[in-house]
């Protein structure tokens, strides 16, 4: 099962992914057979990067140019490690695993030429995010293989900016999830690609 996932983008580069799994001690297996299929890099000059006061005004948001930024996911997975159920039998293994507090978080690094984001991580504004990230190559006449990320209600946070003499000004900050009550959600995730089938 994931326990966390980190997914960090900088311009000129391809997106990245690290993520933690935990399970059970391996077992061999009989039948399995892998299958493989073509990379398609996600790339960050392609990220779409916007801001609203909710999810309902992403769409219609302006798209905010942006230098790099980091997302982690963190499920705080926790073992259960319990005696075994079955008489005559050891325990080596953890019994069962659940999810705790979900926690999303992460960064943003904007070249400094507003004081917007200063201001809204000042005043503590609840801001809805969007991140998209898209293909190079069109998956059909128009559209491209695409993930696209929201979070419906975040706190700006540990604004800084950054003013070295010799480099351009630019401006940090962080941002944390919450869960807003009115949306029933705290992000969501959608991938489009050319698979017609759900993935099982």
């Amino acid at each position: 099962m994931v326990d966390t996932l980190a997914i960090s983008g900088e311009v000129a580069d391809y997106l990245r992914f690290d993520t933690k799994m935990v399970g059970r001690t391996p077992t061999d297996a009989t039948g399995n057979t892998p299958a493989f299929t073509a990379d398609t890099p996600f790339l960050v000059s392609r990220a779409q990067v916007k801001f609203a006061s909710n999810i309902a005004g992403l769409s219609g948001a302006s798209v905010v140019p942006v230098q790099s930024f980091n997302l982690n996911i963190e499920k705080n997975l926790e073992q259960i490690w319990s005696t075994e159920a079955t008489a005559g039998t050891e325990a080596v293994d953890f019994a069962t695993q659940h999810n705790k507090d979900l926690r999303v978080s992460g960064d943003f690094t904007i070249i400094y030429n507003s004081k917007t984001y200063r201001d809204l991580a000042l005043a503590g504004t609840l801001q809805a995010i969007e991140i998209k990230v898209d293909g190079r190559s069109l998956i059909g006449a128009t559209k491209r293989e695409e993930l696209t990320i929201q979070l419906a209600s975040c706190v700006l946070t540990e604004w800084d900016k950054d003013m070295g003499n010799d480099s351009i000004v630019t401006q940090t900050f962080g941002f944390t999830a919450l869960y807003k009550l009115s949306e029933t959600k705290q992000l969501t995730a959608t991938l489009q690609n050319a698979k017609s089938s759900i993935y099982a």
